[in-house]
């Protein structure tokens, strides 16, 4: 290869339509490079390597120096460059064009990446670093029914998620695709063939995973909080990646399912698939209508996920007449007595996970079980008139009690409040008589959810917030550990009740918000029907965490650690009905490991068990222990 080979390269890439910086650039260091060379001179290998550099520092994904993108002018240049460079290397032509690309066979159909030539007929893999033919991936979908996935390496067949991110590259790239055809059927380019055969089967099977949607509604609001404060897209770019890298956490199939989401916006139907497609290539703030759209579905999937905005109140006040008149909105039925349970239910949890603040020394402790709480002196009062009836598990009666607070204590302290204030002195106070009047407990993080409920929801909850990993078991322990007392229904609901009401005050707004929504779309007879499973599958998994131990004795900070095989946890789940009965199997079953186990795994596990199944107990016994166990003077000595 000769040096004019390089000045006419040159040449050509000046005649381009439109010249990029980064082509000028780089022509500028060729042209500076070879100005003192003769043209018929031949390049030297360092003259190669340099030539070669120039490819490295040109390739830039996803912008316009891409050759699987843009079949510019100019790309088609450096592409001609690469191969008539390619016999004077030890690369072929795709590893001089795209020097950071790690395969050489394309993971879906395993054939040779050379055996396509057009750099339009590939696409950049989810890693950017590695180079699929969309022919393998064709031939892949052919093969699996249509379903929407990939192979991410060669040592295996398993079916991994098509990212969005891949997605975009592909609807990018049917703008330079041609036409082909399968048994006849024509496709105006690759993305009409994924319309027409993939997407329609997105839904043959799986689910929506619900707990992704609020952190969807949540990306929704950052789009306009950031907007409206004039924030770089940039930043909003980054929390889009953040959900989708969320989003790949859950199952092929679900994800899948969420892809297949058809959405009806002013006449025209969307997958979901598309819009997060056309949001990931935003530039700028101007993306209202995709976003709106998705919405649309979200307020019309659940109500709940609405945007919190005051800048879309318009938007939902305009959709909200139009779903109703589809038939897309119910308007949930709920009776006078249901209504005055559930405010019954979080009246009396306020009472224990408000911070009341009192006069010094005037503060009243009143007790549920193993709770207390400091609260004002009426505010005692109010509780000793439910306290006899929470043993009985007799809700008309509290229901009854609820109604005459209401009308005894609550109003007549809101009608006069100049004097209540002067009793009272403290805001807090004033605050909670409000709330409880108009029923808005909630502004004080109080709720009241089926303890079944908020186990289910926290399983799937717990894997896509990986930072509260630890307050949730905390939590969950405290939960099974109550179901496995002999108290009463309602007092195990409101024990749970008043403990997960804690737990939310421990998170901060985002997340509190995130698990009230999650929460709020798991069905609670579906919780119901699987909580004895749910219960089974989380003391099987907190087992194995427990039984992690190091391999090798001594200390090492690189250590290995193992813990026992979920396997080997199995109990007859046909006799159990009960937690309490689980949690005893899990020791019997235990036991009979004793000698295939190591037993410092064993002990950890057994101590566990023993913890979550001991009784609790009240307020009461508490302090007749204490008071009763001996006295120890400073010395130590029993006195």
């Amino acid at each position: 290869m000769l040096v004019q080979d390089i000045r006419r390269f040159l040449e050509e890439l000046r005649e381009s339509k439109t010249i990029i910086p980064c082509d000028k650039r780089l022509s500028a260091i060729l042209q500076e490079h070879f100005s003192h060379r003769e043209s018929h001179e031949e390049l030297t290998s360092n003259d190669i390597q340099f030539v070669l550099q120039c490819f490295s520092e040109r390739w830039i994904a996803d912008s316009e120096c891409d050759y699987l993108l843009y079949p510019s002018q100019a790309n088609q240049v450096w592409i001609k460059l690469a191969h008539e460079i390619e016999p004077f290397t030890d690369k072929n032509y795709l590893q001089i064009l795209l020097p950071h690309i790690t395969n050489q066979f394309d993971f879906n159909n395993l054939t040779p990446l050379t055996e396509t030539v057009r750099l339009e007929n590939f696409y950049l893999g989810y890693d950017g670093k590695t180079l699929y033919r969309k022919r393998g991936l064709c031939e892949r979908l052919l093969d699996n029914q249509f379903e929407l996935s990939t192979c991410r390496t060669l040592k295996t067949k398993q079916c991994e998620v098509m990212t969005i991110e891949e997605l975009t590259r592909l609807y990018r790239g049917k703008y330079c695709n041609g036409e082909f055809s399968i048994d006849k059927e024509k496709f105006d380019n690759f993305w009409d063939f994924l319309y027409k055969k993939t997407f329609p089967r997105m839904q043959s099977k799986g689910e929506i995973p619900l707990e992704v949607l609020p952190h969807l509604l949540m990306l929704i609001e950052s789009y306009y909080h950031l907007k409206n404060s004039g924030a770089d897209i940039k930043l909003f770019t980054a929390e889009i990646h953040k959900f989708f890298k969320l989003l790949y956490q859950f199952k092929l199939e679900n994800i899948n399912f969420l892809y297949g989401v058809k959405i009806l916006y002013h006449g025209k139907e969307y997958y979901l698939l598309e819009l997060f497609v056309l949001i990931n290539m935003a530039q700028s703030y101007d993306i209202d209508e995709q976003l709106k759209a998705i919405m649309s579905w979200l307020y019309q999937f659940n109500p709940i996920l609405k945007a919190s905005n005051k800048g879309l109140l318009s938007f939902y006040a305009e959709l909200e007449p139009k779903l109703h008149s589809e038939g897309h909105l119910e308007k949930r039925v709920e009776t006078g007595t249901d209504n005055l349970l559930y405010r019954t239910k979080i009246f009396l949890v306020s009472l224990f996970v408000t911070p009341f603040e009192v006069f010094p020394f005037s503060g009243k402790t009143i007790s549920f079980w193993d709770i207390n709480n400091v609260i004002f002196s009426e505010g005692e009062k109010i509780y000793n008139q439910f306290a006899p009836f929470l043993m009985t598990n007799k809700l008309d009666i509290l229901i009854a009690i609820y109604k005459k607070t209401i009308e005894e204590h609550i109003i007549p302290c809101q009608k006069n409040k100049h004097i209540y204030k002067w009793l009272t002195h403290y805001q807090s106070t004033e605050d909670w008589y409000q709330l409880v009047e108009t029923g808005g407990l909630s502004k004080l993080d109080v709720y009241w959810f089926d303890p079944e409920l908020i186990l289910h929801g926290l399983a799937h909850f717990r894997l896509i917030n990986k930072s509260l990993g630890e307050k949730i078991v905390n939590f969950l322990d405290e939960l099974i550990h109550t179901y496995a007392q002999n108290n009463n229904e309602f007092q195990i609901q409101l024990r749970v009740n008043i403990l997960f009401s804690r737990f939310l005050k421990s998170l901060d707004e985002h997340q509190r918000r995130k698990l009230i929504l999650t929460l709020s779309l798991f069905d609670p007879v579906e919780a119901k029907s699987k909580f004895l499973t749910n219960c089974i599958h989380y003391v099987t998994n907190r087992l194995c965490q427990i039984s992690m131990h190091q391999l090798d004795s001594s200390p090492n900070f690189f250590g290995t650690y193992q813990c026992i095989d979920s396997k080997k946890l199995l109990i007859n789940k046909t006799d159990v009905k009960q937690v309490s009965a689980i949690l005893e199997a899990f020791k019997e079953m235990l036991h009979s490991l004793e000698e295939r186990c190591n037993p410092e795994q064993l002990e950890n596990m057994l101590i566990f068990l023993r913890n979550i199944s001991r009784p609790i107990l009240t307020v009461a016994e508490i302090e007749e222990a204490q008071q009763s166990a001996r006295v120890i003077d400073y010395i130590g000595a029993p006195t």
